[in-house]
């Protein structure tokens, strides 16, 4: 039975991917979870015009939230002198450490990220090993993960406005 990476490689292509996959490194090793696990159901569902499109729409989507965002005008001094880079450097890092919001941000995406990652290759593990999914199906079941968190967050929310979310935490 063909590999995923059959379909999105061409053959002189075939055999660095294959072992980029197979061994762990290199360019595979740095695709977000979250793109990982819904990029093969959508590819197998739809096939690859959708799926290149819903990227780029998905692309289009931010730009367009990112363009909406109102932010002051900020009238410079034209007197000021040219600042070197590490001085902006140190101006942008004593802001960033200033800000409680911006370091509980990095504090939280940092034990998410790890928890995320020990999760996910726990996930392939149990599945092989316990479960005994073929290797051929362990992105669908992966993948499925993902696609049960973007149907569930609005589930929760509705939850947590009717209940609270202290009651709701334990669903999370």
């Amino acid at each position: 039975m063909p590999s995923l990476a059959d379909f999105a490689a061409p053959p002189p292509f075939q055999r660095f991917v294959d072992d980029q996959i197979h061994t762990g490194s290199g360019w595979y090793k740095g695709f977000d979870d979250q793109q990982e696990e819904l990029a093969a159901p959508l590819y197998i569902a739809l096939g690859p015009t959708w799926a290149f499109g819903l990227n780029a729409l998905s692309f289009l989507v931010s730009f367009l939230v990112i363009m909406a965002i109102k932010l002051p005008i900020i009238k410079e001094d034209t007197a000021k002198e040219k600042q070197g880079f590490w001085s902006e450097f140190m101006e942008g890092l004593r802001f960033f450490v200033g800000s409680p919001i911006l370091i509980t941000l990095l504090i939280s995406g940092m034990i998410f990220m790890f928890g995320g990652m020990a999760y996910n290759s726990f996930e392939y593990l149990y599945g092989v090993e316990n479960l005994h999914i073929p290797e051929v199906w362990l992105g669908l079941y992966v993948g499925s993960f993902g696609i049960g968190v973007v149907l569930g967050l609005p589930f929760i929310g509705y939850l947590a406005k009717r209940f609270t979310e202290v009651r709701c935490s334990g669903l999370v």
